[in-house]
């Protein structure tokens, strides 16, 4: 089953959504919020690992959430 595609944004940090399930993220980092592991900002979409299929996410100020399948 393919996801929809989504857009998200936080406080200072984007998610992304793509239609096979695979998550994006990009922005600021300082709180773990891109989901990479890193705690420094990352200037272009990273996608985020060992997650099984996502169908939708969501971003709030200092967090961003995945709803897998």
């Amino acid at each position: 089953m393919r996801s929809k595609v989504q857009l998200g944004a936080g406080g200072n940090h984007s998610v992304a959504l793509t239609s096979l399930g695979k998550v994006y993220c990009w922005g600021d980092a300082a709180s773990g919020q891109v989901g990479t592991g890193r705690k420094t900002g990352c200037a272009t979409p990273a996608v985020v690992d060992l997650l099984p299929p996502v169908k939708s996410v969501a971003c709030g100020f200092m967090h961003t959430t995945a709803l897998s399948e």
